[in-house]
Parts: structure tokens; C-alpha cells; sequence
């Protein structure tokens, strides 16, 4: 390429610059009169920026991530910033749906205010790592493809399968509170229910082994008994160790302790406390069960008849005690109302399960399109970059041929617009093989100010 074709080049280029980018052209009116300060626009240190960028990308895809610096067009920037926004927001409707999960799960253990903190912080890790799995898959490059890619994407995938699954839970607890509790609080009020009844049962079958002793000695001295002659000599003892006393035939045996009846009064007595046990514990279970009925809320119910299982399960606010258990019941309740065709029932629930699922599936598809895009690779090409780094070397020689010369590239221009040329040789200077070496960055210190 001879030089007078450079120049046209360069002479073009610089008015394309001055038609477009006004701010470049500010900017090297200050470099050309020595004003200008690269440090002007930094308000941070370094560590403050990097800090600051990188919670910045936790929280927020950075569309410049998605993509390289060689050759950026309008399309590329277009796409970048559509995917970052729709992974940022698929990850946060996840995010903000699984919060009363995580805060449901630790409020019970810890303080309300250590829980939310907690859920906070749980949150935002979950929200970290869906923005870094999601900004890993767009913007692979062709070296790194086989792992970044499909090892990301599986990874994306997974996380949003899990946390559209979550969604629906989380929103379950905080919506449908009330109905939970009630839920488990019918299921504690039935096992308590039969807890009594089996006691009633257990009463009914079991014999205690001190009454089946007594028993059988009163069974085996009523047979010997029976069985010996009116007039033995023996008889009027066994009947006395048996019964007692004929003198004795109007004493109330309630009031003697046990270990003084006869043998016979203290299987009446067993038998009697075993009865009394019985009917009371029917009695009991009998009042529970119309109690139940007549309280209309099992909550209210066991607060009353059963303060020791109410304290057990659930708070002075009639709230489930564990978190665990109110996830799981949470759980439980979603996946049984979808298995059943039970939608409308989820309410609000289905509404942000279907919205994180299709936002999910969106993200998903637009990192691994985006990805793939023919313009996203371009943006990483090591060969561009050899390319369009040789076209501004051969742009800088020009220029500072031109300058060599005392020559303008474009005279017509208003004088301060010179600095736009000159800027050229501050920015740039040769090195000893003559060919030109890069000693300063580009005006923006980003070449795809200049590329676009």
C-alpha cells in the first residue's frame, strides 16, 4: 500500500472519528495540549474498583463479559446486553422466590434478624452463582469451548432446574402460611388422637403380672377349695386367705392396702383399678374427639387439650416451629397439587414457578445462541486482532510520516481538530526496527471505540 493511499485512509478515519465520536475528539484536544490526566475520571483505587466490580458482576451480568474486545459490532453489543439481562433477571426472580426458603429455613434456629441476615447472605451466593455459570457459558471462546461451554451450560441448567423447583416452595411458604400450619396441625391433632386410642387398646389387651399372679393363686385355692370336704380342717383357713373372715363379709376392702386382702379381694381390686383406668381413658378420648369438633381448628384444639404437643411443634404465634418441617410440608403440598392437576390451587406459587421456568429456560438458551454466534467468536479471534492491529500500525506511520512532512491530513479542519492527528504520535512511537510499538493506550484505552 503506498503512502498517498494511507493518507486516504487515515483522512477518512479521522473524519468518521470527528462525525461520530465527539467525546474522542474533547479527549484529544487535552492530550494534544497536555491537559489531558488518565487518572481524571478514576474516583477509586484500584482495590476499590475491583472490589467494587466484582460484587457488581455477582449481582448483575456485565454485558462487556460476554464478549471480546477484537472486533465488536453493534449486533455483538446489541446481543451482549440483551443475554446479561435476561440471565440477571431469570437468576434474580430465582433469587428473590428462594429467599422465604432459605429465611424459613434459618429463622426457626437463630434470631428473626440473624435468620434474615442469613437468607440474605444465602441468597446472594445462590444469585452469584447463577450469574457466573450464566456469563461463563455466553462468553466461552473457541479454546476454552469444550469445557465452558457444555460444563457450564450443565451446570446453569442444573442450578435453574433446582431453582425454579425452589420457586414454587419458597413462594408457597410465604403465601400459604396459614394453610400450612393448619395442614400439620391436623396431622399432630390425628397422631395425638391415636396415641389415646392406642391406649385404650393397649389397656384392654395387656394384663399387668402382678394380677396375673394374684389370679392364679386365687384360681388354684378356689379349685383346692371347692374341693375339699365341709368338714376339713383346712378349709376355713384357705377360705379366710382367700376372701377373708366371715366376720369380716360387711368391710369396705377399698380402704385396707393392697398387701393386706386376701388373695381373691386383691384380683377384685386389680380388676376393678384396671376398669376404672379403662373407662377413664375412653372418657377422655371420647371428650377429646367432640372437643375437636366443637373447636373447628385443630391449632386452637391442641393449644387448649394438648399444650405440651402444641409447645412441641409450634410457637406462641401458632406458627411450625421448624424450619426444616415447614419446607418439607411446603414441599410436599407443591409437588402433590402438580401431580394432581391441582394448578389453580398453587395460586401465586404456579404463577412465579411458570415465570421462573420460562425465564430460566430463556436464559439458558440465549447464553448457549449467543455463544455460538459467528459475531461473539469474531469479538475473541486472535487472527482479527493481528489483522486490525497491522491496519492502525500502518495508520500510525502514515500520520507520522505526515507529521515528519509537516503535512496535515486534513488541512481544511478547524487547528484544535489537529490534535486528533497528533494524538497519534503521543499516543504512539516507533520502536528501533522502525515498524511502530504501542507505548500508550488508544484514546479510551479500548480499542473498540476505534472498531466501531
Amino acid at each position: 500500500m503506498n503512502l498517498s493511499d494511507n493518507f486516504d485512509k487515515v483522512r477518512s478515519d479521522i473524519t468518521w472519528l470527528i462525525s461520530t465520536r465527539p467525546d474522542l475528539v474533547a479527549k484529544a484536544k487535552l492530550i494534544a495540549q497536555g491537559k489531558y490526566d488518565p487518572n481524571q475520571d478514576n474516583t477509586l483505587d484500584n482495590n476499590d474498583k475491583k472490589f467494587l466490580r466484582c460484587f457488581l458482576n455477582l449481582i448483575i451480568v456485565n454485558p462487556n463479559d460476554l464478549h471480546g474486545k477484537v472486533y465488536v459490532t453493534d449486533n455483538v453489543e446489541s446481543r451482549s446486553h440483551l443475554t446479561a439481562s435476561s440471565i440477571t433477571i431469570a437468576n434474580w426472580i430465582n433469587g428473590i422466590s428462594n429467599f422465604p426458603l432459605f429465611f424459613f429455613l434459618v429463622e426457626t434456629t437463630f434470631l428473626p434478624i440473624v435468620g434474615g441476615m442469613g437468607a440474605i447472605l444465602a441468597t446472594g451466593a445462590v444469585l452469584g452463582i447463577g450469574n457466573t455459570f450464566g456469563a461463563s457459558v455466553a462468553k466461552c471462546r473457541k479454546g476454552n469451548r469444550s469445557w465452558s461451554l457444555w460444563g457450564g451450560l450443565l451446570a446453569l441448567v442444573g442450578l435453574n432446574v433446582i431453582q425454579t423447583g425452589a420457586t414454587g416452595i419458597g413462594v408457597e411458604m410465604m403465601n400459604n402460611r396459614s394453610e400450612l400450619n393448619r395442614i400439620y396441625a391436623t396431622k399432630i391433632a390425628n397422631n395425638y388422637l391415636t396415641d389415646k386410642e392406642n391406649q385404650i387398646t393397649y389397656l384392654q389387651q395387656s394384663e399387668n403380672p402382678i394380677y396375673l399372679n394374684v389370679k392364679e393363686r386365687c384360681d388354684v385355692g378356689t379349685t383346692q377349695f371347692n374341693t375339699l370336704p365341709p368338714r376339713h380342717p383346712n378349709r376355713d383357713a384357705l377360705y379366710v386367705s382367700l376372701y377373708g373372715a366371715f366376720a369380716q363379709k360387711d368391710t369396705n376392702w377399698n380402704n385396707l392396702p393392697f398387701e393386706k386382702l386376701p388373695v381373691c379381694r386383691q384380683v377384685t381390686r386389680l380388676e376393678n383399678e384396671k376398669n376404672q383406668e379403662l373407662e377413664t381413658a375412653i372418657l377422655s378420648y371420647q371428650n377429646l374427639l367432640t372437643e375437636r369438633s366443637q373447636t373447628g381448628s385443630d391449632l386452637v384444639f391442641l393449644e387448649k387439650f394438648a399444650l405440651q404437643v402444641f409447645n412441641e411443634h409450634f410457637t406462641n404465634q401458632r406458627e411450625i416451629k421448624s424450619g426444616t418441617i415447614l419446607v418439607g410440608l411446603a414441599t410436599t403440598e407443591v409437588f402433590n397439587k402438580l401431580s394432581k392437576g391441582k394448578w389453580t390451587e398453587l395460586g401465586l406459587s404456579y404463577f412465579i414457578f411458570i415465570l421462573s421456568a420460562i425465564t430460566s429456560i430463556a436464559s439458558c438458551v440465549m447464553a448457549l445462541t449467543h455463544a455460538l454466534s459467528k459475531d461473539v467468536q469474531n469479538s475473541y479471534d486472535p487472527q482479527l486482532q493481528i489483522i486490525i492491529d497491522d491496519y492502525f500500525q500502518e495508520m500510525r506511520q502514515a500520520l507520522m510520516i505526515a507529521q515528519a512532512n509537516d503535512t496535515h491530513i486534513i488541512s481544511e479542519l478547524d487547528p484544535t481538530i489537529q490534535s486528533l492527528e497528533n494524538s497519534y504520535h503521543y499516543e504512539y512511537e516507533p520502536n528501533d526496527m522502525g515498524t511502530g510499538n504501542i507505548n500508550h493506550p488508544l484514546p479510551e484505552g479500548n480499542e473498540k471505540e476505534w472498531q466501531n
